[in-house]
């Protein structure tokens, strides 16, 4: 890599599979207006600059398939642990840190302070070997996790009780192609969990999933422009919750799964016609993935997916069901088995009294917790 100190009007360096850059020039940390780094692939990398926890304008950082990061640099020994975490310190935090990306990277654990990036909206945590995660509850701003393939994990971290989603659209002076290929924050909303085979304590981490779900949809609509973060969440789950109180149901549907991923969904009408308080209608799927050409076939576990869209009584057709899902965990070489699909349409008091329902149900799931530790 180049020397970048003259180049003090820099904003964005795309670095994408350079496979053989092993270390970053350290003039990189001068780069004041420096917005976007991307490292994604770039497998020779043996340690990220301390100079580049310090650019304070930073805002998108992606170190996605960085393998050796993970696992020789960041977390693999208590002494290197430490020296992470003393470049996230408070004299040199990420301050304006909006999105990180540290995907594949083979990390076994991650730093507390990333508990503490506070302008943090879009976390990526995939294919990583943690077993546990650091206190997530005041990241505030964040919207978006992504937990996929974490095979260690055990536990879902506490998150943050109430979101605050940007108050203006995003705006942006990178080029569209930048925006595209790179600001993975502006296509996702919600909770991904799959492919995490550990995890323990599954009808607390629903519960938590599901309120932090609310939480998100609640807060889109103190905005202007509601759609923009409307959420998806992916989380393990067999049952749908009592709350949902409408059954797709089509009897002349031979091949459900196939409706669900081709056709818009017409809902039923709201239970009280002409009634301007309903604003959307929040879904629920049970569904599985197996792989067809598999003999015998391997259904895989059980998940629970929540979609949210806003309808009215001009609008009662939501996203084909089946192609959402694929495209939320890019697993297009498999099938998605649906086993049962229910709805419930919503006004705003809806979500406020949601939110509460699940938020007593998850403290008294760990009373129940503290109560059998205390009694074992």
């Amino acid at each position: 890599m180049p020397d970048v100190a003259e180049a003090q009007n820099l904003e964005w360096i795309i670095l994408l599979g350079c496979v053989q850059l092993q270390k970053l020039n350290p003039s990189i940390g001068s780069l004041k207006k420096l917005v976007l780094l991307n490292l994604t692939y770039c497998e020779k990398l043996v340690i990220l600059s301390n100079t580049i926890l310090g650019l304070n304008s930073l805002k998108y950082l992606y170190v996605r398939g960085c393998s050796i990061i993970g696992s020789n640099c960041l977390l693999d020994e208590t002494r290197n642990t430490k020296h992470l975490i003393s470049y996230l310190s408070p004299s040199c935090p990420l301050s304006c840190l909006c999105e990180l990306n540290l995907s594949y990277c083979n990390l076994l654990q991650i730093p507390d302070y990333i508990g503490k990036l506070h302008c943090l909206q879009s976390l990526n945590l995939e294919g990583n070997n943690f077993v546990t995660l650091p206190n997530f509850k005041d990241l505030l701003r964040l919207y978006f996790l992504n937990l996929q393939n974490c095979k260690r994990l055990k536990y879902l971290p506490d998150l943050p009780s109430r979101t605050v989603l940007p108050s203006e659209p995003f705006t942006s002076r990178f080029p569209s192609s930048i925006l595209k290929s790179h600001l993975t924050s502006l296509k996702f909303t919600g909770l991904m969990i799959f492919g995490c085979p550990e995890l323990v304590e599954i009808e607390q981490l629903t519960t938590k999933s599901f309120s932090w779900t609310i939480q998100i949809i609640e807060a889109t609509y103190q905005l202007p422009f509601p759609e923009t973060y409307m959420p998806d969440s992916i989380m393990p789950g067999s049952q749908i919750p009592s709350l949902f109180n409408n059954e797709f149901v089509n009897g002349d549907i031979e091949n459900l799964e196939e409706y669900l991923g081709e056709e818009y969904l017409t809902v039923d009408p709201p239970p009280v016609p002409h009634d301007n308080n309903f604003i959307g209608v929040l879904c629920c799927i049970i569904f599985c993935l197996y792989n067809i050409e598999q003999i015998p076939m391997n259904f895989g576990r059980d998940h629970m997916w929540l979609h949210y869209e806003e309808l009215n009584m001009d609008r009662s057709r939501i996203y084909p069901c089946v192609t959402r899902i694929i495209e939320l965990l890019g697993t297009y070489s498999s099938t998605v088995y649906v086993k049962k699909f229910q709805y419930r349409w919503v006004n705003e008091q809806d979500l406020i009294n949601l939110k509460m329902t699940h938020c007593a149900n998850l403290t008294a799931g760990k009373r129940k917790i503290s109560v059998i530790e205390e009694n074992g």
